[in-house]
């Protein structure tokens, strides 16, 4: 609309300059008629060609912007046109410098291993979000197009009817709604595998630091070995079984006795000689540097969803005055990068199953 107004007025004012310069010209010449008819009439032919050289010139620059302005306008639209699932818009922030984890996970694809994932790194890492960016962004290790993935409360204690305790929690996630339903196991297999036979399935539990103790590592231990055993189906999509442990910072005093904690489970999960763990155990999660965003800075989704480049990530690290950033702060500072044009398009799910 600006610049609308702004060529409406230059016109005006041309023609007010035209229409005056015009009046000049012709009290000149009546003026000077009498005495030099020549000059006179060749002035007049003279002003009509300035003014239509002028004219020209002018309907040719106004050409050129109309044409400028429909092609800015067709690429405002197209811009507008875009649209994304709400989970790839809410979650694309997240999905950088994660290489060490899905390389790990491709390793464990190639040597035919259980898809089993032990995730850990501090609070402000976001691991949650991390594994959904696995199953947005790279779900081509999981070999599904659709994913559902649920989370299962982690047993504190062993108990003797343990694998009992999984199975029930396990069925009273999937049958919300459906009472009768929730401590049948043969339904609830079937039901599983019938779903494996179209998509990956997700099952998750977090582990943090205020529930770590002597008996985690044995319960952890158990719950791998429940888990294996009871979810061992044959199907065509896997079922992915993962676990988050994640440090927590603590505050005042707890900070150090947090820091103890998150220092032996990170050792222990590090320790080779497990290897009844090590298998499944992902590098540990950490903070982003810059040189860590330049292959997510050019996915195309990436440049079309924010409004960034280069120059501007690079700013993000001078400002914040750190060589790495917590994924957290990152990712909220990235968001604010993100066009406001792009529409949301509805996720479509297979109703029937899961």
């Amino acid at each position: 609309m600006k610049t609308d107004k702004n060529n409406l007025f230059a016109f005006a004012g041309m023609i007010i300059t035209i229409i005056t310069a015009v009046i000049s010209a012709i009290a000149v010449i009546l003026g000077i008629q009498k005495d030099y008819p020549i000059i006179s009439t060749s002035f007049i032919v003279l002003l009509i060609i300035l003014l239509i050289v002028f004219l020209i010139i002018f309907f040719i620059y106004q050409s050129k912007g109309t044409k400028k302005e429909a092609v800015e306008g067709s690429k405002s639209k197209q811009v507008e046109n875009l649209k994304y699932r709400a989970d790839i818009l809410d979650y694309i922030a997240y999905a950088g410098n994660r290489n060490e984890q899905i390389e790990h996970i491709e390793k464990q694809i190639e040597n035919n291993q259980e898809p089993i994932w032990i995730i850990h790194g501090a609070e402000n890492q976001c691991l949650e979000e991390l594994l959904t960016c696995i199953q947005l962004f790279h779900i081509d290790l999981c070999n599904s197009n659709i994913e559902r993935t649920y989370f299962i409360d982690c047993p504190e204690i062993i108990e003797s009817d343990f694998e009992e305790t999984i199975k029930k929690r396990i069925g009273r996630r999937l049958f919300q709604n459906h009472e009768s339903l929730k401590s049948d196991w043969k339904n609830i297999s079937n039901l599983i595998k019938e779903y494996l036979k179209k998509n990956t399935l997700t099952f998750y539990t977090i582990i943090k630091t205020s529930d770590l103790n002597k008996k985690t590592l044995k319960i952890l231990y158990k719950l791998i070995v429940t888990l294996k055993n009871i979810m061992n189906f044959d199907e065509k999509y896997p079922l992915i079984i993962c676990f988050l442990i994640i440090y927590e910072e603590g505050k005042c005093l707890r900070r150090i006795h947090f820091n103890k904690i998150n220092n032996k489970m990170i050792e222990e999960l590090q320790n080779k000689n497990r290897r009844a763990l090590s298998n499944f155990v992902l590098p540990q999660v950490k903070s982003v540097e810059r040189k860590h965003l330049r292959s997510w800075e050019r996915w195309p989704d990436v440049q079309k969803i924010f409004d960034i480049n280069s120059d501007k990530i690079d700013d993000i690290f001078r400002k914040s005055k750190k060589k790495e950033m917590p994924m957290k702060e990152l990712a909220n500072t990235l968001k604010t990068f993100q066009r406001e044009n792009i529409g949301i398009k509805e996720n479509h799910y297979d109703e029937a199953t899961i």
